[in-house]
């Protein structure tokens, strides 16, 4: 092999193994959350039903943040809508690493 391509080669390795170390951090995240929640530990559920008609901005494990108005905490799910005219998105609870309450914007007058 020339010097070039063994070099592109060791440069996929790493880049194959960071996102392997990446996936199996997820995977260790939730698996954490579950056996927390099987402990008696306050569930995710009770927090979140204070924010029932909020507008929320929600982080998953995945780094992903989603913003919308909660309507629903169903078991397990958190239930989004980002805008009047769009459908609703359901959040497993178990991948989610923060919910935060958003400030109302007040309309201007004048």
């Amino acid at each position: 092999m020339e010097d070039g391509t063994f070099s592109v080669f060791i440069c996929l390795f790493f880049v194959f193994i960071i996102i392997f170390l990446d996936q199996r951090n997820q995977q260790l995240g939730a698996y954490v959350l579950r056996r927390k929640r099987r402990k008696g530990i306050k569930s995710m559920n009770q927090a979140i039903t204070s924010y029932i008609g909020a507008r929320c901005a929600v982080t998953t494990m995945s780094g992903t943040t989603v913003t919308g108005m909660v309507e629903a905490v169903d078991e397990n799910w958190i239930t989004l809508r980002r805008r009047e005219d769009q459908p609703t998105e359901a959040i497993n609870l178990d991948f989610v690493t923060r919910i935060r309450a958003l400030a109302v914007k007040k309309p201007v007058d004048g």
